[in-house]
């Protein structure tokens, strides 16, 4: 693990993500009775409070290392909101300040069982989202969050969240990854262990005990999700949009009416 003097913060409050297309819908949802989602609720938080220590995505020396740059947590949801709208991980690195690309990935657990531990392997691949973002850390901290946004996604209880990045992985003395906390979830909660892989199916390997040999205190990930409680099925928004339109066609027709002379709007 690389060590800094203190622990990451979050960079920055969530938000709500609308996609585009339903920006205008509010202004009918009081007349037909539906939203499209509640506030965001936090529903996964683990922070690194306390921590000194992140997981390299390249081996740094110590010995036994798993292969593979990519690294998850298996976690799982609190609450019952499962629409998910915005993740953000806590990362740090040592080498050149630049701006890289950060790659979330989602994954049922349900691959192969991993025959040292019995967890099953990352497997069905829910969602992959991208985002670009400087690894120029916040003020005394030594770290820095990345944030994902994206349209609302019904997720399942239980995924694996595997992170991975841009940044070189094969210059010497340069690393980058996710700090490490001290304690288990405040909100959810996870399996106290690590994915290591390449982000291949079936190429991934668990261990619970890296992390802990090169100097971190658990295998948690510092990482947030949140969630908004229901979105409208397809078959609402196609209504909503129906109505929508049925009103802006009327209300046309009615100014339309209004400017004819009195005779004509008679006999129309």
């Amino acid at each position: 693990m690389i060590g800094f003097r203190r622990h990451a913060r979050r960079a920055g409050p969530g938000r709500l993500f609308l996609a585009p297309g339903l920006l205008v819908a509010p202004v009918f949802f009081c007349f037909l009775g539906h939203r499209v989602a509640t506030a965001d609720q936090v529903i996964y938080n683990v922070t690194a409070a306390g921590s000194s220590d992140f997981v390299p995505f390249e081996n740094d020396g110590t010995p036994n290392r798993p292969n593979g740059s990519h690294l998850g947590n298996e976690i799982t949801f609190a609450g019952s909101a499962r629409y998910l709208d915005h993740v953000q991980a806590v990362f740090a690195s040592i080498g050149p300040k630049e701006v890289d690309t950060y790659t979330l990935d989602l994954y049922r657990n349900d691959g192969a069982i991993d025959p040292n531990t019995g967890l099953h392997q990352p497997g069905t691949l829910i969602a992959e989202y991208q985002t670009q973002a400087s690894n120029v850390p916040l003020p005394g901290n030594g770290a820095y969050g990345v944030d994902w946004y994206f349209a609302p996604i019904l997720v399942p209880d239980s995924v694996t969240a595997v992170l991975s990045s841009s940044y070189s992985t094969t210059t010497p003395g340069q690393y980058m990854g996710p700090f490490a906390a001290v304690v288990p979830p405040l909100t959810g909660s996870a399996v106290n262990t690590i994915w290591y892989g390449d982000g291949t199916a079936g190429n991934w390997t668990d261990n619970n005990t890296w992390a802990i040999n090169d100097g971190g205190a658990t295998n948690y990930f510092d990482m947030r999700f949140y969630a908004v409680q229901s979105v409208p099925e397809p078959s609402s928004l196609a209504l909503m949009a129906a109505g929508a339109g049925g009103l802006l066609i009327l209300a046309a027709r009615r100014r339309k009416r209004r400017a004819q002379p009195a005779w004509r709007a008679r006999l129309g």
